[in-house]
């Protein structure tokens, strides 16, 4: 499962303390935990964590946060998903035809339409996303606060971007941290899609 860097931040926070002190921390404590962020930040990426499916609320009050345990890899059942092209610098090159079939886990999808771009260079290292990693995208039109997503803009460009909705517009940043942020008004932006996952290949 992907997580943003602050949902992995937020995710391993709440393990650690779960694991020194037997229960879970307060939005307080994570705010404080986690440097520069307030407890409304916290709450909305823990409700992304939550749809993920990696976090779930228990009902103990303040502390109700509960890690969800998965299956070991070898359990899981995979599907195939078609690799349309790929990405560098935060645009998309789609092929007419697949480059190949790449498995993922079936639980990462949930049934949706998916499928993959192979990303070129390091521009998502901020990301923990490396050259040569898969990135798997499920096809919707709407994301979250805090998703990577591949957006259309009203000059028909498409680019990943990770997005925030504030009101009647997007806020936009790239998941290069050197380029700028953008605000765009909701109805000059179309989602396409958002990652779910990636898949990376040792040799």
């Amino acid at each position: 499962m992907y997580l943003t860097k602050r949902q992995r931040e937020i995710y391993d926070s709440i393990k650690e303390y779960i694991k020194e002190h037997g229960y879970s921390p307060s939005l307080k404590e994570l705010a404080e935990t986690c440097g520069s962020m307030s407890t409304a930040g916290v709450f909305n990426h823990i409700n992304a964590l939550i749809k993920k499916g990696v976090v779930k609320k228990t009902p103990y009050g303040r502390r109700a946060l509960e890690l969800i345990e998965h299956p070991e890899q070898g359990s899981e059942k995979n599907t195939d998903i078609p690799v349309l092209g790929i990405i560098s610098n935060g645009v998309p090159a789609q092929t007419p035809t697949p480059l190949k079939h790449i498995k993922v886990s079936e639980q990462m999808i949930k049934g949706n339409q998916a499928y993959s771009l192979k990303v070129i260079g390091d521009f998502l290292k901020d990301e923990f996303i490396l050259d040569g990693d898969y990135l798997v995208i499920e096809s919707a039109d709407i994301a979250d606060n805090g998703d990577l997503a591949l957006v259309v803009s009203s000059d028909g460009l498409t680019s990943l971007f990770k997005i925030y909705k504030e009101n009647d517009r997007y806020i936009v940043r790239s998941p290069n941290q050197i380029l700028n942020t953008s605000i765009i008004e909701a109805s000059k932006l179309k989602i396409l899609g958002t990652v779910v996952g990636l898949v990376r290949h040792f040799k």
